[in-house]
């Protein structure tokens, strides 16, 4: 029972450090501010590949729009005028432009190309020179309402191309994205008849009763492609817009009644449950219909922005009141607000099926404004809240609190829906978060607009900014330690000296690996496979790493077993035409080079030969390898007629250092035995015909034996 209760209480410890790292996993890099005397918003950011950071919202009066310790000042020309700017990757200032009239004119959304060509989207009125450059190109808005537009600005933020939509009434750019190639696909609503060849063609679009939805594409070079329209007869609004993986378009917003969201000559109804309800649309590359989707219940809900993943899934967050079943299928999936409004997040596959969906909410007004998903198919949404609400929506509780009328909120999900993390800023005044952004680094951006003094670090750090009037713009970046590694892969058990490799599955955000081995280990690795030689049993471990920390060391346990100590014994020299025998030991089994297989081998080789035997344990399964040369020599003289000692026979010879010796008298005889050396190693008078020299050792040696004034030398081999 003691064993159990400490396994579950080292679990227990496991999970929380975990959730605790999790939470702690989001360090501020950056947070930037500007702002006038009046009101000043940043709606949408771009990141790219260099971690540039492209925004662009609206300003009033005299706004300096370098964060640092410089100045850029720009003024509105009207209420209420566009802005567009860029950070570098260290937040700092490299340029910013203004647009606008003398009316209001506003920018809601911002997309780059594979060039960081800048596209902007939004509503203008009145004249407007669109060059924020020495040059100058007006555009005028057919009535004293609004008309959209789509601005091209190259990466420095000189001027390219623009273009307006519009009619007699109210039409507007919500959102816009851009492929590779530069292809840019516009959404929002217009009224009466628009045309969306802006271009010295003619394509009419013409809405129903009051505000539809349209989709707009253009080329690069700004010139028509195609143009969509779907509506009813009430107001309907397209607030999102996204391409997948194949290059499908996704548009999410909101609608009212009934409404055919097949833009071609089919018919697809879909009717909302209350007053509006939120829709995903998905038209094919060319404009053409694939599916639509909607949820909503009685009141008023919305869906604000969209995103794909690599699976060409679909999520979007938006706001919702009361009750809402967020399956558009067959199925029930009904989520209550807690409050007036809650926020949601939705999942869709791409077949338009539904996967999951959350709310976040407390008891005061919450919404979704923006939504992106990295690499690993993680969600991050951004928006506000107000008074205190729990963001982890499962079992668990994650509350935050508010500091005045509504808060920003960022916070990511997993690709299950489950909770991972969520921050917070704000002060005593309302302060939202519009828009959010990651890059190949999982690096955070998020922007949007403050009151009063805010502490832009969610966690214990303090970075504060206050806003210079009633409204700052802010700009935001936090890094993300990567996630904690999965399960090492290679082999738990081996034997010593041996080499392994061993591997983890790359984590997104990650880096560089950090592998630390068990003490008498060799290997080093950066990446996500190491290739490490064995030393002593322990543990060793690996973690995921980046410009923002390490992720928690995954580990694995190694067991090292010793290897055999193998040896060869035997002669290691032998007489040409001889054999020899080697024996093996320190193992239990072995294999020789010649193919034998067992401990003692017989060898007779006709010329110096290397030999060598594996032995394997059997307790350990580990093996070891020894070897060793036979040296073969021609043995010559071993009998000589001369003299009378000529008679004299030494054998067997060789021998294991026994021999007889042959000889009509060996009263007189002596004996001399040297090495090969030359030295003297044995001396005796010969008494009998057996002589034993084992204790000199297996080698040759020279026999020298005396009688009167008579010697002979015979050469002898002991093995």
């Amino acid at each position: 029972m003691m064993k159990k209760n400490n396994l579950l209480r080292n679990t227990i410890g496991i999970f929380f450090l975990s959730i605790f790292f999790n939470l702690r996993s989001q360090n501020l890099v950056w947070a930037r501010a500007c702002g006038g005397n009046v009101a000043d918003l940043a709606r949408s950011l771009a990141v790219d590949a260099s971690g540039n950071v492209f925004y662009t919202g609206v300003f009033e009066g005299i706004v300096d729009f370098d964060p640092g310790p410089g100045t850029f000042t720009l003024s509105s020309l009207g209420t209420v005028d566009v802005f567009v700017a860029k950070l570098d990757a260290a937040g700092n200032f490299v340029w910013a432009k203004a647009i606008g009239g003398v009316s209001t004119d506003a920018a809601f959304s911002i997309a780059l190309d594979a060039n960081a060509n800048v596209y902007i989207s939004g509503s203008f009125s009145g004249s407007v020179d669109f060059d924020p450059g020495p040059g100058t190109y007006n555009m005028t808005s057919a009535a004293s309402s609004y008309d959209a537009f789509l601005l091209k600005l190259d990466a420095a933020g000189n001027f390219v191309w623009s273009h307006r939509f519009g009619s007699n009434d109210s039409d507007h750019g919500f959102a816009l994205t851009a492929d590779a190639s530069g292809n840019v696909f516009m959404t929002g609503y217009f009224n009466q008849t628009v045309d969306f060849d802006p271009g010295l063609g003619t394509y009419n679009l013409v809405s129903g009763v009051i505000d539809d939805i349209y989709v707009v594409k253009l080329d690069a070079t700004g010139n028509f492609v195609w143009a969509r329209a779907v509506g009813g007869n009430d107001v309907d609004a397209g607030y999102g817009i996204t391409l997948d993986g194949a290059g499908n378009v996704l548009v999410t917003g909101a609608f009212n009644a009934s409404v055919d969201f097949d833009p071609g000559i089919g018919i697809f109804n879909l009717t909302s449950a209350g007053s509006t309800d939120a829709f995903v649309l998905k038209l094919n590359s060319s404009g053409d219909f694939v599916w639509a989707r909607s949820f909503g219940g009685s009141s008023s809900d919305e869906a604000r922005s969209i995103a794909t993943d690599a699976a060409n899934n679909v999520v979007t967050t938006g706001f919702f009141e009361l009750n809402v079943d967020f399956d558009p299928g067959l199925g029930l999936y009904v989520l209550g607000s807690n409050g007036v409004l809650d926020a949601f997040v939705s999942k869709l596959d791409a077949g338009g099926n539904f996967i999951w969906a959350n709310n976040i909410g407390g008891s005061g007004n919450d919404a979704g404004y923006g939504v992106c998903i990295d690499a690993g198919s993680n969600i991050y949404t951004c928006g506000y809240f107000s008074s205190t609400v729990d963001f982890d929506i499962g079992l668990n509780t994650y509350t935050l609190s508010s500091a005045g009328a509504g808060d920003v909120y960022l916070n990511r999900f997993d690709a299950s829906g489950s909770f991972v993390w969520a921050k917070s800023f704000g002060d005593v005044g309302n302060d939202q978060g519009y828009a959010i952004a990651t890059n190949t680094s999982n690096n955070i951006y998020s922007c949007g607009n403050f009151q009063g003094s805010v502490d832009f670090d969610p966690n214990a750090g303090v970075t504060t900014l206050a806003s210079v009037g009633g409204e700052d713009l802010f700009v935001h970046k936090m890094c993300q330690i990567p996630m904690n590694i999965g399960a090492i892969n290679g082999t738990t058990l081996l034997c010593s000296g041996q080499t392994n490799i061993y591997s983890v599955t790359a984590v997104s955000g990650a880096t560089t690996y950090s592998w630390n081995l068990a003490g008498g280990w060799s290997g080093s690795s950066t990446s996500t496979s190491i290739s490490a030689t064995s030393g002593s049993s322990g543990i060793f471990t690996v973690s995921a790493g980046n410009s923002c920390g390490f992720s928690l060391p995954q580990n694995i346990t190694v067991s090292v077993n010793p290897t055999p100590s193998v040896n060869i014994s035997g002669s290691n020299t032998l007489c040409l035409g001889a054999s020899i025998s080697l024996t093996a030991s320190g193992a239990n089994t072995y294999s020789w080079s010649n193919g034998a297989t067992t401990a003692i081998v017989a060898l007779n080789p006709i010329v110096t030969s290397t030999y060598s035997v594996i032995g394997t344990s059997s307790i350990s399964n580990c093996s070891n390898t020894a070897q060793t040369t036979l040296t073969v020599v021609t043995c010559v003289g071993l009998i000589d007629r001369n003299g009378l000692l000529g008679q004299l026979r030494v054998f067997p010879n060789p021998s294991g250092g026994e021999f007889q010796i042959e000889y009509m008298d060996l009263m007189d005889v002596k004996v001399e035995i040297q090495n090969i050396m030359g030295k003297i190693v044995y001396c005796t008078d010969l008494k009998t015909s057996y002589m034993s020299i084992k204790h000199l050792g297996k080698g040759v040696y020279f026999c020298k034996f005396f009688r009167e004034n008579e010697s002979r030398t015979i050469k002898i081999l002991i093995e």
